[in-house]
Protein backbone atom coordinates (compact mmCIF):
# COMPACT_ATOMS: atom_id res chain seq x y z
CA UNK A 1 0.00 0.00 0.00
CA UNK A 2 2.81 2.38 0.93
CA UNK A 3 4.70 1.56 -2.25
CA UNK A 4 1.58 2.27 -4.31
CA UNK A 5 1.06 5.57 -2.50
CA UNK A 6 4.64 6.71 -3.08
CA UNK A 7 4.48 5.76 -6.76
CA UNK A 8 1.22 7.66 -7.17
CA UNK A 9 2.71 10.70 -5.45
CA UNK A 10 5.86 10.50 -7.58
CA UNK A 11 3.89 10.29 -10.83
CA UNK A 12 1.65 13.18 -9.74
CA UNK A 13 4.62 15.40 -8.92
CA UNK A 14 6.31 14.45 -12.19
CA UNK A 15 3.16 15.30 -14.15
CA UNK A 16 2.79 18.62 -12.30
CA UNK A 17 6.37 19.73 -12.94
CA UNK A 18 6.20 18.56 -16.54
CA UNK A 19 3.07 20.62 -17.16
CA UNK A 20 4.60 23.60 -15.35
CA UNK A 21 7.82 23.40 -17.34
CA UNK A 22 5.96 23.30 -20.65
CA UNK A 23 3.54 26.10 -19.78
CA UNK A 24 4.15 29.11 -22.01
CA UNK A 25 5.26 32.26 -20.27
CA UNK A 26 3.38 35.53 -20.93
CA UNK A 27 6.32 36.70 -23.05
CA UNK A 28 6.13 33.55 -25.18
CA UNK A 29 2.36 33.87 -25.50
CA UNK A 30 2.74 37.48 -26.60
CA UNK A 31 5.35 36.51 -29.19
CA UNK A 32 3.07 33.73 -30.49
CA UNK A 33 0.11 36.13 -30.76
CA UNK A 34 2.26 38.67 -32.59
CA UNK A 35 3.34 35.99 -35.08
CA UNK A 36 -0.28 35.01 -35.68
CA UNK A 37 -1.29 38.64 -36.20
CA UNK A 38 1.63 39.20 -38.59
CA UNK A 39 0.46 36.21 -40.66
CA UNK A 40 -3.11 37.52 -40.79
CA UNK A 41 -4.58 35.10 -38.23
CA UNK A 42 -6.18 37.89 -36.23
CA UNK A 43 -8.89 35.83 -34.54
CA UNK A 44 -6.34 33.43 -33.05
CA UNK A 45 -4.10 36.31 -32.02
CA UNK A 46 -7.01 38.08 -30.33
CA UNK A 47 -7.80 34.98 -28.27
CA UNK A 48 -4.23 34.86 -26.93
CA UNK A 49 -4.20 38.60 -26.18
CA UNK A 50 -7.51 38.24 -24.34
CA UNK A 51 -6.14 35.26 -22.39
CA UNK A 52 -3.18 37.36 -21.29
CA UNK A 53 -5.54 40.12 -20.14
CA UNK A 54 -7.68 37.58 -18.26
CA UNK A 55 -4.51 36.41 -16.48
CA UNK A 56 -3.92 39.95 -15.25
CA UNK A 57 -1.32 40.99 -17.80
CA UNK A 58 -1.40 44.69 -18.65
CA UNK A 59 0.85 46.81 -20.83
CA UNK A 60 0.55 49.43 -23.52
CA UNK A 61 2.08 46.93 -25.98
CA UNK A 62 -0.59 44.34 -25.22
CA UNK A 63 -3.44 46.82 -25.66
CA UNK A 64 -1.83 48.32 -28.75
CA UNK A 65 -1.35 44.95 -30.46
CA UNK A 66 -4.88 43.89 -29.56
CA UNK A 67 -6.19 47.16 -30.97
CA UNK A 68 -4.31 46.54 -34.22
CA UNK A 69 -5.79 43.06 -34.50
CA UNK A 70 -9.31 44.36 -33.94
CA UNK A 71 -8.77 47.14 -36.47
CA UNK A 72 -7.60 44.67 -39.11
CA UNK A 73 -10.78 42.69 -38.44
CA UNK A 74 -12.90 45.80 -38.97
CA UNK A 75 -14.01 45.91 -35.32
CA UNK A 76 -13.69 49.69 -34.97
CA UNK A 77 -15.07 50.22 -31.46
CA UNK A 78 -12.92 47.46 -29.93
CA UNK A 79 -9.84 48.82 -31.70
CA UNK A 80 -10.44 52.35 -30.37
CA UNK A 81 -11.13 50.95 -26.90
CA UNK A 82 -7.79 49.13 -26.81
CA UNK A 83 -5.88 52.09 -28.26
CA UNK A 84 -7.39 54.31 -25.56
CA UNK A 85 -6.33 51.82 -22.88
CA UNK A 86 -2.81 51.81 -24.31
CA UNK A 87 -2.83 55.62 -24.37
CA UNK A 88 -3.68 55.76 -20.64
CA UNK A 89 -0.46 53.86 -19.91
CA UNK A 90 1.72 55.66 -22.47
CA UNK A 91 -0.01 58.91 -23.46
CA UNK A 92 2.89 60.22 -25.53
CA UNK A 93 3.57 57.10 -27.61
CA UNK A 94 3.56 58.23 -31.25
CA UNK A 95 2.47 54.85 -32.66
CA UNK A 96 -0.50 54.64 -30.29
CA UNK A 97 -1.56 58.22 -31.03
CA UNK A 98 -1.16 57.67 -34.78
CA UNK A 99 -3.26 54.51 -34.91
CA UNK A 100 -5.88 55.97 -32.56
CA UNK A 101 -6.18 59.00 -34.82
CA UNK A 102 -6.62 56.80 -37.91
CA UNK A 103 -9.27 54.72 -36.13
CA UNK A 104 -11.15 57.83 -34.97
CA UNK A 105 -11.24 59.08 -38.56
CA UNK A 106 -13.36 56.03 -39.39
CA UNK A 107 -16.04 56.83 -36.81
CA UNK A 108 -19.26 57.35 -38.78
CA UNK A 109 -20.46 60.46 -36.95
CA UNK A 110 -17.57 61.79 -34.85
CA UNK A 111 -18.12 64.33 -32.08
CA UNK A 112 -16.21 67.57 -32.49
CA UNK A 113 -13.90 68.44 -29.61
CA UNK A 114 -14.09 71.82 -27.93
CA UNK A 115 -10.81 73.78 -28.14
CA UNK A 116 -8.47 73.04 -25.21
CA UNK A 117 -7.06 76.09 -23.43
CA UNK A 118 -3.31 76.51 -23.86
CA UNK A 119 -2.51 76.20 -20.16
CA UNK A 120 -4.52 72.96 -19.95
CA UNK A 121 -2.50 71.54 -22.86
CA UNK A 122 0.70 72.74 -21.15
CA UNK A 123 -0.29 71.04 -17.89
CA UNK A 124 -1.29 67.78 -19.60
CA UNK A 125 1.94 67.72 -21.57
CA UNK A 126 4.02 67.98 -18.40
CA UNK A 127 1.90 65.51 -16.40
CA UNK A 128 2.08 62.87 -19.14
CA UNK A 129 5.89 63.03 -19.26
CA UNK A 130 6.26 60.37 -16.54
CA UNK A 131 4.23 57.58 -14.97
CA UNK A 132 2.56 58.07 -11.55
CA UNK A 133 5.34 55.96 -9.99
CA UNK A 134 8.13 58.14 -11.36
CA UNK A 135 6.36 61.33 -10.28
CA UNK A 136 5.90 59.78 -6.82
CA UNK A 137 9.61 58.94 -6.54
CA UNK A 138 10.60 62.46 -7.58
CA UNK A 139 8.14 63.84 -5.02
CA UNK A 140 9.68 61.75 -2.23
CA UNK A 141 13.18 62.81 -3.23
CA UNK A 142 12.20 66.48 -3.09
CA UNK A 143 10.48 65.92 0.27
CA UNK A 144 13.56 64.28 1.80
CA UNK A 145 15.70 67.05 0.35
CA UNK A 146 13.54 69.65 2.07
CA UNK A 147 13.82 67.75 5.39
CA UNK A 148 17.61 67.71 5.10
CA UNK A 149 17.72 71.41 4.22
CA UNK A 150 15.54 72.40 7.18
CA UNK A 151 17.57 70.09 9.42
CA UNK A 152 20.73 71.95 8.44
CA UNK A 153 18.92 75.25 9.03
CA UNK A 154 17.96 74.22 12.56
CA UNK A 155 21.11 72.46 13.77
CA UNK A 156 24.00 74.22 12.00
CA UNK A 157 25.21 77.42 13.65
CA UNK A 158 26.83 79.04 10.59
CA UNK A 159 24.71 82.04 9.53
CA UNK A 160 25.56 81.74 5.83
CA UNK A 161 24.75 78.02 5.77
CA UNK A 162 21.50 78.56 7.70
CA UNK A 163 20.35 81.12 5.15
CA UNK A 164 21.09 78.84 2.19
CA UNK A 165 19.49 75.87 3.93
CA UNK A 166 16.33 77.83 4.65
CA UNK A 167 15.83 78.97 1.04
CA UNK A 168 16.71 75.49 -0.24
CA UNK A 169 14.15 73.93 2.12
CA UNK A 170 11.42 76.36 1.02
CA UNK A 171 12.21 75.77 -2.67
CA UNK A 172 12.22 72.00 -2.26
CA UNK A 173 8.99 72.19 -0.23
CA UNK A 174 7.25 74.07 -3.06
CA UNK A 175 8.70 71.60 -5.57
CA UNK A 176 7.37 68.70 -3.45
CA UNK A 177 3.84 70.12 -3.62
CA UNK A 178 4.11 70.64 -7.38
CA UNK A 179 5.43 67.11 -7.96
CA UNK A 180 2.65 65.72 -5.77
CA UNK A 181 0.10 67.48 -7.98
CA UNK A 182 1.78 66.01 -11.07
CA UNK A 183 1.71 62.53 -9.53
CA UNK A 184 -1.95 62.84 -8.53
CA UNK A 185 -3.02 64.17 -11.93
CA UNK A 186 -1.15 61.39 -13.74
CA UNK A 187 -2.63 58.78 -11.40
CA UNK A 188 -6.14 60.13 -12.00
CA UNK A 189 -5.66 59.95 -15.77
CA UNK A 190 -4.12 56.48 -15.62
CA UNK A 191 -6.70 54.85 -13.36
CA UNK A 192 -9.80 56.94 -14.01
CA UNK A 193 -12.91 54.87 -14.70
CA UNK A 194 -15.00 57.73 -16.07
CA UNK A 195 -14.33 57.32 -19.81
CA UNK A 196 -16.02 54.81 -22.11
CA UNK A 197 -16.39 53.88 -25.78
CA UNK A 198 -19.69 53.30 -27.56
CA UNK A 199 -19.53 49.67 -28.70
CA UNK A 200 -22.85 49.30 -30.54
CA UNK A 201 -23.47 50.39 -34.11
CA UNK A 202 -25.78 53.21 -33.04
CA UNK A 203 -27.44 54.36 -29.82
CA UNK A 204 -29.79 57.24 -29.06
CA UNK A 205 -28.74 59.98 -26.65
CA UNK A 206 -31.86 60.49 -24.54
CA UNK A 207 -32.83 63.51 -22.44
CA UNK A 208 -33.78 61.21 -19.53
CA UNK A 209 -33.11 57.55 -18.52
CA UNK A 210 -36.11 56.24 -20.45
CA UNK A 211 -36.80 54.99 -23.96
CA UNK A 212 -39.80 57.33 -24.07
CA UNK A 213 -37.74 60.48 -23.45
CA UNK A 214 -36.71 62.95 -26.13
CA UNK A 215 -33.82 61.92 -28.40
CA UNK A 216 -31.25 64.69 -28.81
CA UNK A 217 -28.90 62.86 -31.19
CA UNK A 218 -27.50 59.46 -32.10
CA UNK A 219 -24.05 58.16 -31.22
CA UNK A 220 -22.23 55.66 -33.40
CA UNK A 221 -19.66 53.03 -32.48
CA UNK A 222 -16.24 54.31 -31.50
CA UNK A 223 -17.41 57.59 -29.96
CA UNK A 224 -15.70 58.40 -26.66
CA UNK A 225 -17.92 59.59 -23.80
CA UNK A 226 -17.48 60.63 -20.17
CA UNK A 227 -19.70 58.71 -17.73
CA UNK A 228 -21.18 61.18 -15.25
CA UNK A 229 -23.81 59.10 -13.43
CA UNK A 230 -25.63 55.75 -13.48
CA UNK A 231 -29.25 54.85 -12.81
CA UNK A 232 -30.08 51.14 -13.11
CA UNK A 233 -29.33 50.17 -16.71
CA UNK A 234 -28.80 53.75 -17.86
CA UNK A 235 -25.76 56.02 -17.70
CA UNK A 236 -25.57 59.76 -18.00
CA UNK A 237 -22.77 60.76 -20.36
CA UNK A 238 -21.20 63.95 -21.61
CA UNK A 239 -19.61 64.45 -25.01
CA UNK A 240 -16.46 66.32 -25.94
CA UNK A 241 -18.59 69.09 -27.51
CA UNK A 242 -20.40 69.74 -24.21
CA UNK A 243 -23.67 67.90 -24.88
CA UNK A 244 -25.11 65.56 -22.24
CA UNK A 245 -27.70 62.83 -22.14
CA UNK A 246 -28.56 59.27 -21.15
CA UNK A 247 -27.72 56.06 -23.00
CA UNK A 248 -28.10 52.36 -22.21
CA UNK A 249 -25.31 50.93 -20.06
CA UNK A 250 -24.99 47.92 -22.36
CA UNK A 251 -24.05 50.19 -25.28
CA UNK A 252 -20.67 51.23 -23.83
CA UNK A 253 -17.52 49.67 -22.39
CA UNK A 254 -15.29 51.43 -19.89
CA UNK A 255 -11.77 52.27 -20.98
Amino acid sequence: MNIFFYKLLSYSLLLFFTMFSFAATPKEQMAKANELAASGKYEEAIKIYQTLMAEGQESCVLYYNLGNAYYQQGNLSSAILQYERAKKISPKDKDILHNLNIANQNVKFPVNNLPTLFYVRWWQNIVNTFSPTVWGILCLMALWGSFIAFGLFIYRPETKLKKRSFYSGVTLGILTILLLLFAYSRYEYRYSQSYAIVTVEEVNLQSAPSDDSEVSTSLTEGVKVVVEDQLDEWVKVSLSDGREGWIALKSIEMI
